[in-house]
């Protein structure tokens, strides 16, 4: 597989934006749309407002008067009724109090009291006259105002100064409010309520940034770098995050993926140590082998004719005898480098097929495949049963079959290696199957045979040792191959019982 460079990948990603800025200017954003359309609401509303406000107001003023009047009539206090009605005006946000007879005009008991206001005033004040109890817009001097019109009954109480003939209504009071000063005020009010929400949007921004930033951002960033110091093989990272939440349980399952990465590489890196150390002691062994008949024939004759000289020549003993007790020094060497180093089945044990697969696949993709961009499959059925050997040995038997399955595509587009296993009878069959270019035909009737090799490199002795290994077992090898298309090697091996693995690990426990 490729190796992924991380400065390379970032150097192709889009540019990178802080997810603590898009969650706070997310919400920054949601925050001003609300304090927008709350103000905008309260804006468009002003005038109503305002309306409401000068209505409710007008219509209490009216009964104080109305009071006030009877009790001054009463008494015929007249200046009373004025001073009542110039203190009522001074509110800014009446315009004027007044008192109309029948023709708009302003009532003789207030007569004095026209000197206040102007001449245009009192124009639309006749001019839009109405005895009937209700409101009137109006403008004046590019202000509006709100009228309001209440006639004042001819009631019995009323008649000792009046008489029923003058009719039912006798005067009409009237009030106007500034309808232009109470939306001014009104629209002051909303500005403030808007400003307030701004500064709250931008408060609220400030403490959610730096909420974002210790609930969220820090522990991400604390993932984050374990995450980078595990792509840089470091694998003794912890991370570090005491919060009672998902980023709590998320750090305790990164330090347990860590861990369990770290315990799978340990596994990984003592399997290949072994794997190294038995494919040293076995091409030793075979090479000690190859040569040890070659050095025994001359050691033979040596040691032969060193026994004729002293029989012949007996003064020549104190050599000759050095001569034979070196030449056994000799042979001892070699016989115990032949036992060191000879391939046997001692330390057998039952290996689960299925699970033995699964550590095999593991460790040909962590290095096999670590740097061959090959796609590796295994298909296997269930229930493969256990087989009987030194774990070691079989490990040895698939590395090296996967090896050379590996090199046969790796330069090759579409190249793939697959691993097979089933059960056939007592026997569980393995294919290790590759589509590279076949062995050529000339090569077949050797490919067993002691340094015989096809690469430029090798040493011929991989694929004896596999041979020699399977058969030590009781198991067979076999393979077939189509120039141009592809090689499967077939490897059997007899299944053991599970009484009998059940035996060899109480005995082991016994043990």
């Amino acid at each position: 597989m490729k190796k992924c460079n991380l400065s390379s990948m970032e150097s192709h990603k889009k540019p990178y934006i802080k997810l603590q800025f898009k969650i706070t200017l997310l919400f920054f954003a949601l925050l001003s749309l609300v304090s927008f359309t709350v103000s905008s609401m309260l804006a468009a509303n002003i005038e109503k407002k305002a309306k409401t406000i000068a209505s409710d107001y007008i219509t209490s003023i009216p009964f104080l008067i109305d009071s006030s009047l009877d009790n001054y009539m009463m008494m015929e206090n007249k200046g009373a009724i004025k001073e009542l009605i110039l203190n009522l005006q001074k509110d800014a946000n009446i315009l004027g109090i007044h008192i109309l007879n029948r023709n708009g005009q302003i009532s003789c008991i207030l007569q004095d009291l026209s000197k206040y206001y102007s001449k245009d005033y009192l124009d639309l004040i006749r001019h839009n006259f109405n005895s009937t109890e209700g409101f009137t817009e109006l403008t004046y001097a590019g202000k509006k105002y709100l009228s309001f019109n209440k006639p004042l009954l001819n009631e019995e109480k009323c008649q000792s100064c009046h008489n029923p003939s003058e009719g039912a209504v006798i005067d009409t009071l009237n009030i106007n409010i500034d309808l232009s000063r109470l939306k001014e005020l009104l629209s002051r009010e909303v500005f403030e309520v808007r400003l307030f929400l701004y500064t709250a949007d931008i408060l609220l921004f400030i403490v959610l940034f730096f909420l974002i930033y210790i609930l969220v951002i820090r522990p991400v960033r604390i993932l984050e770098n374990g995450m980078q110091a595990v792509a840089g093989n470091n694998l003794d990272i912890r991370t570090q995050i005491t919060s009672n939440d998902e980023f709590g349980r998320m750090s305790i399952l990164f330090n347990y993926m860590v861990y369990s990465l770290r315990k799978a590489f340990s596994t990984i890196s003592s399997m290949h140590k072994n794997m190294l150390h038995n494919d040293r002691l076995m091409t030793m062994g075979t090479l000690t082998a190859s040569i040890s008949h070659e050095i025994k024939n001359p050691l033979n004759s040596i040691m032969i004719n060193a026994d004729i000289m002293t029989m012949k020549h007996p003064e020549t003993k104190a050599y000759t005898e050095k001569i034979l007790k070196d030449a056994e020094r000799i042979r001892d060497i070699i016989d115990q480098t032949l036992k060191f180093s000879r391939v046997g089945n001692d330390k057998l044990e039952c290996i689960d097929v299925a699970e033995f697969i699964g550590r095999i696949a593991l460790y040909v993709e962590r290095t096999l495949l670590k740097w061959a961009d090959v796609p590796f499959e295994t298909v296997t059925d269930k229930n493969l049963g256990c087989i009987k050997a030194t774990p070691v040995h079989i490990e040895q038997i698939f590395i090296n079959i996967l090896r050379n399955a590996v090199e046969a595509v790796e330069h090759k587009p579409g190249g793939k290696v697959t691993l097979t296993a089933k059960l056939d009878g007592e026997f569980v069959e393995f294919d290790f199957i590759d589509n590279g270019e076949g062995i050529p035909p000339e090569a077949k009737q050797h490919l067993f045979t002691e340094y015989f090799t096809t690469k430029h490199n090798g040493t011929g002795l991989g694929l004896t040792i596999v041979k020699q290994l399977i058969e030590n077992y009781g198991g067979t090898i076999s393979f077939e191959s189509v120039q141009g298309q592809g090689t499967i090697f077939r490897v059997r091996f007899p299944v053991v019982s599970e009484c009998e693995c059940a035996a060899d690990l109480e005995n082991e426990k016994k043990a």
